[in-house]
């Protein structure tokens, strides 16, 4: 054989890559055919349990086209963000041809990263008044192969946006939070988001808080601090 074809990657290629990230292979041919090569096709095969024993079979997945953003007889492939699983590994290959038949291929593995596990989130305390409560917001047992974990605290806003308590490396916040709305009896929600190295992130872990506005808080202090006094 007059040439051979090995990979290049591109776009996310750290060793246990992130399946929320696309993947770019680019293949490289080298020797005097090269110039001559006129095909590609690409193949991505998964790894699976066999049904009867406890060995590891090789199937090739069947999506591959609607899963690219790139022709399958082309140089190079790009698969599209969350489209390989979690803790899985692929093996992705390309076999070329040359115009006066000679055939060649290289194959890639890939490890897909698995999400942060075991660990528990959690708010104290449970509930408190807006601009006067301090809550503590923490993280702890989180079990990664990627680490270090970032943490990011985030709480719902009634439009559907969110906003930013804090988003780094530490694993617990103490912060101020707005006040609920009167209709939810002052209920704030608020996200918790832990991603490790990778970028590669649990479910996302939502809490519950009642915040009291300040104001409704002091109407009701006032408020019953008088039916004392008309009590006597």
């Amino acid at each position: 054989m007059f040439f051979h074809v090995i990979f290049r990657c591109i776009i996310n290629c750290e060793p246990k890559i992130s399946p929320s990230v696309k993947l770019s292979i680019q293949s490289q041919c080298y020797g005097p055919q090269c110039s001559n090569i006129s095909s590609y096709q690409w193949i991505l095969y998964e790894q699976n349990t066999s049904a009867t024993n406890s060995d590891n079979v090789w199937r090739k997945r069947k999506d591959l086209q609607f899963i690219t953003t790139t022709p399958l007889d082309s140089s190079s492939i790009v698969i599209k963000e969350d489209s390989l699983d979690c803790g899985k590994f692929y093996r992705l290959a390309v076999f070329v041809q040359t115009m006066d038949g000679q055939q060649g291929m290289s194959a890639h593995d890939i490890s897909i990263a698995s999400p942060p596990t075991n660990g528990t989130c959690s708010i104290t305390p449970s509930n408190g008044t807006s601009l006067m409560t301090v809550f503590n917001l923490s993280c702890s047992d989180w079990e990664s192969e990627s680490k270090p974990l970032s943490y990011r605290f985030q709480y719902q806003l009634q439009n559907g946006l969110h906003g930013l308590l804090y988003d780094g490396s530490n694993s617990s916040v103490s912060s101020w939070l707005p006040s609920g709305n009167f209709s939810w009896n002052y209920t704030v929600k608020v996200n918790v988001t832990v991603t490790d190295k990778n970028g590669v992130s649990a479910s996302t872990n939502q809490l519950s808080v009642q915040v009291q506005y300040i104001l409704d808080y002091i109407n009701s202090s006032i408020t019953l601090h008088m039916n004392n006094i008309h009590a006597f």
